[in-house]
């Protein structure tokens, strides 16, 4: 069984405590159409398997998969998230994505790689600093 399927059946369920009974699918030795799926519930019925795919008892391959309420309450600040999301992704589109985008259209590449390389040796003291502390006086070095 696929995941695509699995979550599809997990999503029917109408409730948390209904069970979603799933049955386990044979893999197909040939190209899957209508004549093959017809042929292997025409085996299954005469293999003695006369429950539905709802009935776990009556098929040994069924999967039998039950929902759980969650233990904890939802996040309680999940709105103001929601809202603070929605906010920076309106200056993101409004602000920060056009300056990105003129900053690399306008300034050359090998000026854009020196003003990296200029900003990151800015964070060479705080690198050594967590070296020393960690006690690498070798990687520090």
């Amino acid at each position: 069984m696929t995941f695509p399927a699995l979550s599809a059946a997990l999503l029917l369920a109408s409730s948390p405590s209904d069970p979603v009974y799933i049955a386990r699918a044979e893999p197909p030795t040939s190209a899957p159409d209508e004549t093959a799926h017809s042929a292997s519930a025409a085996q299954s019925a005469s293999a003695g398997h006369t429950g539905s795919a709802l009935d776990p008892a009556s098929d040994r391959n069924s999967i039998v998969v039950t929902a759980r309420t969650p233990a904890t309450p939802g996040d309680p600040l999940e709105k103001i998230n929601a809202k603070s999301l929605a906010i920076a992704q309106d200056v993101d589109r409004a602000f920060v994505g056009p300056v990105a985008l003129g900053y690399k259209k306008r300034v050359q590449e090998p000026v854009r790689d020196g003003l990296q390389s200029f900003l990151n040796s800015l964070h060479e003291p705080d690198v050594f600093l967590n070296f020393l502390l960690q006690l690498h006086p070798g990687k520090a070095g």
